[in-house]
C-alpha cells in the first residue's frame, strides 16, 4: 500500500515530468551503455544491440533504433529545399520559397516609419520559419546601443553523424547504422557602430566563432532597423542553408536548436528593452485596460517559428538576454481570495455574528472594516495614478472610478442593512441558513445497515446537533470578496427602485474562491426578504441556470442543503409564512424523470443493481444520511433477497395528491424524515413552485411546448398573475453562452425577462447576476444576451492584474504550468498526441511510489467529443504500441512499466448521467492508495469537476 507523504514537493516533480517530455520531443535523451563506435560493440543481449548507447569519453547520445529525424520532432531545422520536395500540399496557404532564392526570411527590408514599427504589410518575410519543415527560426527584440554597447548572438544545436558499427552478440557479429550526436555552436559579436544606422540592413559581425559544423551550412543572420528614440529593432535568425542532396537527410538537419542574444555596454548594463506592444484599435478600452493591468509583465522578445524566452535583469525594464524556446512552458501565478490584515490574521467575517447568534457582536463592524480597508486601498492606488501618462493615466482613472463606485455601493448596502429592519432581519436569516448549510455539507455521508431483528435501519454515525458557534475549520466565515459582493448587491437584489436594479452583476473570480456561496447567500437573502414583506407570496423567486448538466447537478446538491436550512428556520420562526421553502431541479429527461409516471418507473428500476439513480440526491442535505439501494439478506427461507431504496418513496404530491416519488430522510430522528423540500420531477415542480429552481439553459426552450411551465413565473393557466415572478436570475459560466448558442439564448432571454417582470403596479424587472471565466468583450455579450447596457464587474480591476484587493497573487503557492507543443514536422496532430501523451503517461514512473499520487491520473481536456473520441482510440491502439518503443529504448524494467489498460480509461463529459458523474468524481478525488485507479481521464465539455489535478496543462498546437 502506498502511503501519501504530505511533505513531498510536487512542484519539483512537475519539472521532472516536463523534462521527460522534453527528452521525448526535443532531445537529447542520453541513456544506455558507453561504447567506442570505432571498435566493434560487444553486448550481452539482443535488446542491448538496439541501443541507445553513449559515446565513450564524451557521453554524447548515440541513436540506433531510430534515426534522429524520426526520433525528434521539435526544435529541428531542415535543409532549405525539403519543403518543396516533401510538402504534399496539406498546408494550402503555405508560402513555398523559390528554389533560386536563398536569402533568409528576414532579408526583405522595408524603410520603417519614424514614429514606430512598420505596418503589418511591411513586416519581414518569415516563410522559412513557418514552413511545414522549417529551415529557420528567429527572435526580434528592441534594444538601445549606447556607451560602446555590443551585441552578442550565440546559437547552437546538434548534428548527428551517421556511422556503421559492428555489434557482436554472443558469437554472432552484425552491422548496425548509428547516429552519433555532435554539438554545434556559433557565436557572433557586433559592435555598436555595426548596428547603428538610419537604414535597415543586414549586419556584419566583428567576430565569428563556429564549432563542429562540418558539412552543415548553418548561419546566424542579424538584421537591424531604426525604431524610435535611438532604439533599434533587431531580428536574429538561425538558418540551415544546407542544400538537400542525395545524402542522408538526418545528417543535413540541425537538432535541439537554440539562439540567444544579449546587449550590454562597457559597464555591463543590459540594453534589451521591453518589446513594443501591439496597439489595439483606436478607442479600444479593453486593450488599454489590459495594457495597464499587465504593464509589469513585460515581454522582451517575440519569436518567429518558435517561442521567445528571456531573463530579466536587476535593472528596471531591461533583460539580461533573450532567446528561443522550442518547447516553451510558463507558470501562471496562483490567485488567492484569502486576504490578511496587517497583523497576519485573516480578513473574514463570522456568519454566526451576522446571524445575530452572539449578543456581543453583530458582524457589521467587521464588515465595515472590509469596506474601510478597500477604500484605503483605493486611496493608495490614486497615489500611483499620478505616475502614469497618456492612455495609461486615462485608463487608470477609469478603473479607480469603478472601484470607488463599488466601494460606495458596499457602503450603501451596509447602511441599508443597518437602517431597514426587514432587510436586517432577512440578512441575519440568510447568514444563519448559510452557516447551517456549511456545517451540513462538511459532514461525511452517514452509512446505514438493516437490522433484521428490529426491522429498521441502523446508522453507523448517530444524528448529532451541530454547534453553530463552533463551525468546522474553514467553515462559517465569509471571505472578504464574498461579504463585499453581498453588501454591494443587497440593495438592487430586493429594491425595485434601486438605481442598480438593471445593472448586470458579473463576478470574475478563480475557481474555488467561493462564488457559489456568495450567490446562494444573496438568493437566501432575497427569498427571506420577500417572505418578510408578504408571507403569502411564496412562489419561485430565484432561477439558477447553468450550461452543463455536470455543473447543474453539483450546484443543486449544494443549494439543497441551503434550502433545508432555510426551511428549518421557517419552521422555528412565525414571520415567514406557512408555505415551505423548497428547491427543484429542472433539467432534461436524461438526468431526472420529467413525469410522475417515469419517476415511479425509475424507482422500480432503482432496485436493480445496474440501474441509474435519476433522483440525483444521494444523501440527506440536512443530516448527511445516505440514500440509495440496499439489498436485504433474507436467510435460507428466502430464495431472493428483497431490496429497499431508503430516501426515495412513492407518495402523494403536496398540492393535488397525485401519486409521485418524494424524497425523505431515512433517519427517523432527522427533521426531514417525513419529507424533504427537494423536488426532481417536472410535474411536481410546476405544482409546488419551489423557491429556487436550478436548471440548464437549454431547458428553458421547453417554455414553448410546456404551457404548465407558466407556473414557475407566478402565472395561472389563464395567464393571470397570482404571485410575484422570479426576482433574481443567476447565470453561471456566462462565457459559454457564445456563438450559435448565444444567438439562440438571446431570443429566449427576451421572453424570460418579460415573464419575470411584475407589472401589477410599478414595473419590477428581475435582477440578473452572472459569473464568467473571461472578461473579454463582456459588455457586448451582456448587451447581446440581455439588452442591458449597464454591467458591473466584480471585483473591479485596479492598477495591477495581480491585485484587485479581493484577489491577489499568491507567491507561496505554485500556479499552473502551461507547456506549448508545436511539432509540425511530425506530420499530424495525432502523432503529436501519441508522442506527448505517451511520454506524460509513462513519466510518473520515474518518481518514487509515494510521490506519484498527483500524477497517477492523466487528465486531458478536449473542446469536442469528436476529439475526445480520437484520443480514446489512440490510447487503445497507437499509444500502447509507442509505449513498447519507449520501454525498449530506455530499457525500462518490468516493475516500472505502466500499461495502458482500457478498463482504466474514463470518459468524463458534461452529458453523462448523474450516477456516472458521481462515480467519476469519487474515483478521481480519492487518494491513489485508496481508490480504484483511473489512469486516463478524457474530459469534454467539463468546466469544473470539483478536483484540482490540473497541475500540468499541455497545449498541442496544430
Amino acid at each position: 500500500m502506498i502511503v501519501r507523504d504530505p511533505t513531498t514537493i510536487h512542484s519539483a516533480n512537475r519539472l521532472k515530468i516536463i523534462d521527460e517530455l522534453k527528452r521525448e520531443l526535443v532531445g537529447p535523451a542520453p541513456a544506455g551503455i558507453e561504447i567506442d563506435p570505432t571498435q566493434p560493440v560487444v553486448v550481452e543481449s539482443a535488446a542491448e544491440a538496439w541501443g541507445p548507447w553513449l559515446e565513450k569519453g564524451t557521453g554524447e547520445e548515440i541513436l540506433v533504433s531510430d534515426p534522429p529525424s524520426r526520433r525528434y520532432g521539435v526544435g529541428v531545422l531542415f535543409p532549405v529545399e525539403i519543403l518543396a520536395e516533401e510538402d504534399t500540399g496539406s498546408l494550402d496557404d503555405q508560402v513555398v520559397p523559390e528554389k533560386e532564392s536563398n536569402i533568409p526570411p528576414q532579408a526583405v527590408i522595408v524603410e520603417p516609419s519614424e514614429d514606430g514599427p512598420e505596418e503589418e504589410g511591411d513586416e519581414l518575410d518569415l516563410s522559412l520559419s513557418n514552413s511545414y519543415k522549417p529551415s529557420s527560426f528567429a527572435i526580434s527584440f528592441l534594444a538601445r546601443f549606447e556607451g560602446g554597447a555590443r551585441l552578442i548572438v550565440e546559437a547552437g544545436g546538434a548534428r548527428y553523424e551517421k556511422r556503421e558499427v559492428g555489434v557482436r552478440v554472443g558469437g554472432t557479429e552484425q552491422k548496425r547504422f548509428c547516429w552519433i550526436r555532435r554539438p554545434v555552436r556559433l557565436r557572433l559579436q557586433f559592435e555598436a557602430s555595426a548596428v547603428d544606422g538610419v537604414v535597415p540592413r543586414k549586419l556584419s559581425p566583428d567576430e565569428v566563432t563556429r564549432e563542429s559544423l562540418e558539412a552543415l551550412d548553418i548561419s546566424v543572420e542579424v538584421f537591424s532597423r531604426p525604431y524610435a528614440d535611438g532604439r533599434r529593432l533587431v531580428t536574429a535568425s538561425l538558418v540551415n542553408r544546407t542544400q538537400q542532396g542525395d545524402g542522408d537527410i538526418n545528417s543535413q538537419c540541425l537538432f535541439q536548436c537554440w539562439l540567444k542574444a544579449s546587449v550590454s555596454d562597457r559597464d555591463g548594463r543590459p540594453g534589451i528593452m521591453p518589446y513594443p506592444n501591439e496597439a489595439g484599435p483606436a478607442g479600444d478600452a479593453e486593450s488599454a485596460s489590459a495594457q495597464l493591468l499587465y504593464r509589469r509583465m513585460q515581454a522582451f522578445a517575440t519569436g518567429h517559428g518558435c517561442s521567445a524566452d528571456w531573463q530579466e535583469s536587476d535593472c528596471r525594464d531591461r533583460a539580461a538576454w533573450v532567446g528561443t524556446s522550442s518547447l516553451p512552458f510558463v507558470e501562471t501565478p496562483a490567485i488567492t481570495p484569502d486576504i490578511t490584515k496587517d497583523d497576519g490574521t485573516p480578513l473574514t467575517v463570522s456568519m454566526a455574528d451576522l446571524a445575530g447568534l452572539r449578543d456581543e457582536r453583530d458582524g457589521f463592524r467587521d464588515s465595515e472594516e472590509i469596506v474601510e480597508r478597500y477604500e484605503e486601498w483605493i486611496r493608495r492606488q490614486h497615489e500611483q495614478e499620478s505616475l502614469f501618462e497618456g492612455i495609461l493615466k486615462t485608463t487608470a482613472r477609469k478603473h479607480l472610478i469603478e472601484c470607488e463606485r463599488m466601494a460606495e455601493r458596499m457602503r450603501r448596502g451596509l447602511d441599508y442593512l443597518r437602517t431597514d429592519p426587514k432587510a436586517r432581519r432577512a440578512f441575519q436569516l440568510a447568514n444563519h441558513a448559510c452557516l447551517l448549510q456549511q456545517i451540513a455539507t462538511a459532514s461525511a455521508a452517514r452509512a446505514f445497515r438493516y437490522d433484521q431483528q428490529k426491522a429498521k435501519l441502523v446508522f453507523d454515525e448517530p444524528l448529532r446537533n451541530p454547534d453553530q458557534l463552533d463551525a468546522p475549520v474553514g467553515r462559517g466565515t465569509w471571505r472578504a470578496f464574498q461579504i463585499a459582493f453581498l453588501l454591494a448587491a443587497v440593495n438592487s437584489a430586493v429594491d425595485p427602485g434601486d438605481p442598480d436594479r438593471m445593472t448586470v452583476e458579473l463576478i470574475w473570480f478563480p475557481t474555488g474562491g467561493g462564488k457559489t456561496e456568495a450567490y446562494l447567500a444573496l438568493s437566501a437573502f432575497a427569498a427571506f426578504r420577500r417572505r418578510l414583506e408578504d408571507p403569502s407570496d411564496a412562489g419561485v423567486h430565484v432561477l439558477m441556470r447553468y450550461t452543463l448538466r455536470l455543473l447543474t447537478t453539483q450546484q443543486f446538491q449544494r443549494a439543497a442543503a441551503l434550502v433545508c436550512a432555510m426551511e428549518h428556520l421557517r419552521r422555528t420562526n412565525n414571520d415567514l409564512g406557512r408555505e415551505p421553502f423548497s428547491i427543484g431541479i429542472w433539467v432534461g429527461g436524461g438526468t431526472t424523470p420529467n413525469t410522475r409516471e417515469r419517476a415511479i418507473d425509475s424507482l422500480s428500476e432503482l432496485r436493480r443493481p445496474e440501474a441509474r439513480n435519476r433522483f440525483l440526491v444521494d444523501r440527506c442535505p440536512w443530516c448527511a444520511a445516505r440514500f440509495g439501494r440496499l439489498e436485504l439478506s433474507g436467510g435460507r427461507a428466502v430464495r431472493r433477497s428483497p431490496t429497499i431504496t431508503p430516501g426515495y418513496a412513492r407518495g402523494k404530491s403536496p398540492k393535488t395528491g397525485a401519486e409521485t416519488v418524494l424524497l425523505h430522510c431515512p433517519d427517523v430522528q432527522c427533521e426531514f424524515s417525513s419529507g424533504l423540500p427537494v423536488f426532481v420531477v417536472d410535474e411536481d415542480i410546476y405544482e409546488v413552485r419551489p423557491t429556487l429552481i436550478v436548471g440548464t439553459i437549454d431547458k428553458f426552450a421547453m417554455l414553448a411546448w410546456r404551457p404548465e411551465a407558466c407556473a414557475l413565473f407566478g402565472l395561472e393557466a389563464s395567464g393571470e398573475r397570482s404571485i410575484s415572478p422570479p426576482g433574481l436570475i443567476i447565470q453561471d459560466e456566462l462565457h459559454l453562452i457564445s456563438g450559435p448558442l448565444g444567438s439562440l439564448a438571446g431570443l429566449y432571454e427576451a421572453v424570460i425577462e418579460e415573464l419575470c417582470t411584475d407589472r401589477r403596479g410599478a414595473e419590477v424587472p428581475p435582477k440578473i447576476i452572472c459569473s464568467t471565466a473571461t472578461t473579454r468583450n463582456f459588455h457586448d455579450q451582456i448587451r447581446g444576451l440581455y439588452a442591458r447596457t449597464k454591467c458591473a464587474l466584480f471585483p473591479p480591476p485596479g492598477l495591477d492584474a495581480d491585485d484587485s484587493f479581493f484577489a491577489r497573487a499568491d507567491a507561496k503557492s505554485p500556479g499552473r504550468i502551461y507547456v506549448g507543443v508545436h511539432a509540425a514536422s511530425l506530420g499530424s496532430v495525432q502523432t503529436e498526441w501519441v508522442r506527448a501523451l505517451t511520454s506524460l503517461f509513462q513519466a510518473p514512473m520515474c518518481l518514487a511510489d509515494q510521490e506519484r499520487d498527483p500524477w497517477s491520473t492523466l487528465l486531458i481536456f478536449f473542446n469536442s467529443i469528436r476529439e475526445m473520441g480520437t484520443a480514446h482510440t489512440l490510447f487503445q491502439t497507437d499509444i500502447p504500441d509507442y509505449q513498447a518503443v519507449i520501454w525498449k529504448r530506455q530499457h525500462v524494467p518490468n516493475d516500472r512499466r505502466r500499461y495502458c489498460n482500457a478498463a482504466k480509461i474514463f470518459e468524463l463529459m458534461g452529458g453523462l448521467s448523474s450516477g456516472d458523474l458521481a462515480n467519476a468524481l469519487a474515483r478521481l478525488e480519492t487518494p491513489l492508495a485508496e481508490r480504484e485507479a483511473v489512469d486516463v481521464c478524457l474530459a469534454s465539455n467539463v468546466i469544473e469537476v470539483g478536483i484540482d489535478i490540473q497541475r500540468l496543462c499541455l497545449l498541442v498546437v496544430a
